[in-house]
């Protein structure tokens, strides 16, 4: 029996390293950590357009879990990082606080989050300092997190690429998405009285997960609710498009560290004027190209929102060119594309340096 066993363990072992030879000939790799594997989340969203970026610059996307086994590429999945030969991988990145890094090549952290989530628990902490790089995202905080500064190597927004729509210039609804996490902890949801008032009225169309942590019916009371979108990194987009025009909200952890979520960048892409609570990096970076709200008032923020909808129906010239702005800003500035490139090309140095 043992002898079958150690056959078995050899096939499979030969098997692994006649892919790993075979899926690495002519390409190196770039490790992703899934933070989160069993959950869809903004961090599933932003590795689907890593993971198109790999592709465009001919690299191999490798997608592992907290342990370290790999989910992706599929003719390697279950088998654990280890099992690759340093020399086939270029470096690795993980998108989350949450995951310890236990690579044996250079790994980056993306400080996508805001200080007020991780910085006082000790666990979170060990797990930042356990990364040999770091990218920002524009916090003010940025030098509270990290020990050495020269570790810090250049900026990845929660940005994307594309799809890039044509600016079409219908303004009918409102466009939402969120998580709803408040809710799916048993807590009145972030926004719910403005939502409801906006869903009454029926100017919004409302998207994101019928289900998170097992709550059933989490956009439960709402009118225009429409349904789950794919995390797939594209069809938001598409979905954007589809309503008109874009709300951005960004929490007040988010406001105080100056970051901001995949949202305002997905909009822009989309082609539609932007509605959004009042955010240091998007008043710095697209000034009054974007309409602002008071979010801390429900009923300001109600009668703001109404009058910007009106104000954008009735001013297509003046409102297009405020999307064509934001969009040169984006395309300068922010384009994942450009961002990721040049990390690329950090780490591509520093191995043949």
């Amino acid at each position: 029996m043992s002898e079958y066993l150690n056959n078995r363990y050899n096939n499979n072992r030969n098997n692994s390293l006649n892919y790993i030879n075979k899926i690495f000939l002519n390409k190196k790799g770039i490790v992703f950590y899934n933070s989160f594997p069993n959950n869809k989340c903004a961090e599933t969203e932003l590795l689907m357009r890593f993971r198109a970026e790999c592709e465009k610059l001919s690299y191999i996307f490798v997608m592992i879990d907290n342990d370290n086994r790999i989910l992706l590429p599929e003719l390697l999945k279950n088998t654990y990082i280890n099992s690759i030969p340093t020399k086939y991988l270029l470096f690795g990145m993980s998108l989350h606080y949450s995951t310890r890094n236990k690579l044996e090549i250079p790994c980056l952290l993306t400080l996508f989050n805001p200080l007020e989530f991780f910085m006082n628990n000790p666990k979170y902490t060990e797990n930042i300092n356990s990364y040999t790089h770091y990218t920002s995202c524009g916090s003010n905080k940025d030098r509270i997190v990290i020990n050495d500064i020269s570790k810090l190597i250049g900026n990845i927004h929660t940005s994307l690429s594309g799809p890039v729509l044509p600016i079409t210039y219908k303004p009918d609804k409102i466009f939402y998405c969120g998580i709803n996490w408040d809710k799916s902890t048993n807590t009145k949801a972030r926004y719910h009285d403005l939502l409801h008032r906006l869903d009454n009225d029926n100017i919004i169309c409302l998207y994101g997960p019928k289900k998170i942590n097992s709550v059933i019916d989490n956009w439960d009371n709402f009118r225009n609710y429409v349904g789950e979108i794919p995390f797939d990194g594209y069809s938001v987009v598409y979905e954007i498009n589809k309503c008109g025009v874009g709300l951005v909200l960004t929490s007040r952890e988010h406001v105080n560290d100056e970051i901001v979520s995949n949202r305002l960048f997905e909009c822009i892409c989309a082609g539609v004027p932007i509605i959004a609570n009042k955010n240091s990096f998007i008043l710095r970076w697209f000034s009054d190209n974007v309409f602002y709200i008071d979010i801390d008032d429900t009923d300001l923020c109600y009668s703001q929102i109404k009058n910007y909808m009106d104000y954008i129906k009735n001013n297509s010239l003046i409102v297009k060119n405020k999307i064509i702005a934001c969009r040169e800003i984006f395309t300068k500035h922010f384009s994942m594309n450009m961002e990721f490139k040049n990390v690329v090309q950090y780490f591509v140095s520093m191995s043949s340096g």
